[in-house]
């Protein structure tokens, strides 16, 4: 098992290298295919809001513009909270790695990323999809609960089925993954999408989409950066 003592710094370096470079790729494809699809909601929403809108306005008032985000600033953060997210995820990662113990190599790192994609992408989309601008979603509190719920209990089963020794463990993990769907994700209220149908499923591909490509980097770019940028981790294969 490799050496991490004292080495916890490096095993900090590691995530926060490993997580900026998929963060950086996933802002990048997020900038390239996500905007594009959210403005167009953004249009739908605003033409809704304008033929929902007073046609008189009262004397003294002015009508009130609402002017999007530089396009600039939205890129900018975009990039800055999809690095950041990429670090978050990129200790768990290198944690989960470390303390399976054994070399981190590219097969093995991107195994954990795609349970990675599984767990938080795959799993609360089947409950909760993307949303566009403009579309029906249950009380926020509640999303989040289930969220996160569904995040654990698929992470959990995944560790029963994939690591656990026994059919029992197995069986344990598949019902663990499937408790939140059998409970069931909030519903929203009746509600009429304010975008097309064909426009929210371009949205839902591309974000599960971008989440595998983010996912399947981020493990391999963990494993890579554990093994040479740690020195704790050099001459540890087995």
């Amino acid at each position: 098992m490799p050496d991490f003592s004292g080495g916890f710094r490096w095993l900090l370096f590691s995530a926060v290298c490993a997580g900026a470079i998929a963060g950086l790729a996933m802002g990048g494809l997020h900038l390239l295919v996500h905007v594009s699809l959210i403005e167009q909601a953004e249009v739908y929403e605003a033409a809704a809001a304008t033929a929902a809108a007073p046609a008189v306005i009262p004397t003294g008032m002015a009508p009130v513009h609402v002017h999007a985000p530089e396009t600039r600033m939205r890129a900018m953060l975009t990039l800055i909270a999809d690095m950041l997210a990429g670090i978050g995820f990129a200790l768990l990662l290198c944690a989960g790695l470390a303390l399976r113990g054994g070399m981190p190599t590219a097969g093995r790192g991107l195994g954990w990323g795609l349970g990675g994609f599984c767990a938080f992408a795959v799993a609360p989309a089947l409950g909760l999809p993307p949303e566009l601008p403009g579309a029906g979603a249950a009380d926020l509190i509640e999303r989040q609960v289930w969220w996160l719920a569904t995040v654990g209990a698929t992470a959990g089963g995944l560790a029963l089925v994939v690591f656990g020794h026994g059919l029992y463990r197995a069986v344990a993990g598949v019902v663990l993954i499937a408790a939140p769907h059998l409970f069931g994700a909030p519903r929203p209220p009746p509600h009429v999408s304010l975008v097309p149908d064909s426009l929210t499923r371009s949205f839902v591909a591309a974000s599960l989409g971008t989440n595998l490509l983010f996912w399947a980097l981020l493990g391999v770019a963990c494993a890579f950066a554990m093994r040479h940028l740690a020195p704790n981790m050099r001459g540890t294969d087995r």
